[in-house]
């Protein structure tokens, strides 16, 4: 789920949310990522882009 360089969510996901978008809607999601650092910025910002089809996710977890 991670890029390299942007820190964020990889483009084919971010299409497959865009064409799916109908699918997606009003659903809700559990996001699992791993990393200190790479995988919670992603993580935020894979919640960010899933509030546009209205997608439940459920709440942040502590770190380990």
């Amino acid at each position: 789920m991670v890029a390299d360089y942007n820190k964020g969510i990889t483009s084919g996901l971010k299409d497959a949310i865009d064409y799916l978008y109908p699918e997606w809607s009003n659903k809700a999601a559990g996001i699992v990522s791993y990393g200190s650092t790479l995988g919670i910025t992603a993580e935020q910002h894979l919640r960010l882009v899933l509030t546009v089809p209205k997608v439940a996710t459920v709440g942040t977890q502590p770190g380990i």
